[in-house]
């Protein structure tokens, strides 16, 4: 016998809310992705420069973490290259040593284009918890950009916010900053994984305290 379309309506709706319960649609379409970046795969535009903190760096700094004065070495070593903007995906919220921590902040009143990281946790339903913000005497010469990222069940970064908040006030992920998009708070936005991360073009960290790189490529 011919089922009953009533009973057609109510399995299409209880696998649905089956399926929305455990996240099935959110898979299929991270699997349609993957297939899209890899046909899609392309060389990233060369607008961003990577500063990489490398075995080599490390080896000519010493052991991480390095003092205020080399990160202020490095702001100076960019800006004067001509950098347009700067950008440290690290956290700056405690002190240091106190002619170190003045040696960057000077740095960083002499570039006025520096880009500091802000972290706030990742709380139920990601909603952003507010964390420690950047000592003042660097907050008052660089522009403040969040840097948190929230995981899926894979453990995964799909997507990235515009903004996050800090206290009251909106902050610009850097993602966004760098990407050149802008949305309304609580607003995210799907990554693009079809880049080819080798693309990207790089500096090492020791090479920008050294002094020895071309300033064409920044």
């Amino acid at each position: 016998a011919e089922a009953s379309p009533w009973k057609l309506l109510l399995w299409t709706a209880v696998a649905g809310l089956v399926f929305g319960l455990i996240g099935f649609g959110e898979i299929a379409e991270d699997w349609l992705r993957v297939a899209r970046n890899r046909l899609h795969w392309h060389h990233a535009s060369g607008n961003i420069v990577l500063v990489k903190i490398d075995d080599e760096s490390l080896r000519a700094a010493g052991r991480w973490p390095w003092p205020r004065r080399d990160m202020g070495q490095i702001t100076d070593a960019l800006t004067n290259a001509g950098a347009k903007r700067i950008f440290f995906d690290l956290t700056f919220y405690e002190r240091t040593n106190a002619t170190d921590d003045q040696m960057f902040a000077d740095a960083l009143r002499r570039s006025g284009r520096v880009y500091l990281a802000v972290r706030p946790r990742t709380g139920p339903d990601r909603e952003w918890q507010d964390a420690s913000s950047t000592l003042p005497e660097f907050a008052k010469y660089a522009t403040p950009g969040g840097i948190s990222v929230h995981y899926n069940y894979q453990n995964a970064v799909w997507e990235l916010p515009y903004t996050i908040t800090s206290g009251s006030k909106p902050l610009p992920s850097y993602a966004a900053e760098l990407g050149g998009g802008n949305g309304a708070p609580g607003t995210s936005f799907k990554l693009d994984y079809s880049i080819d991360p080798a693309s990207i073009p790089t500096i090492s960290a020791s090479k920008l305290l050294r002094g020895k790189f071309d300033p064409k490529l920044v």
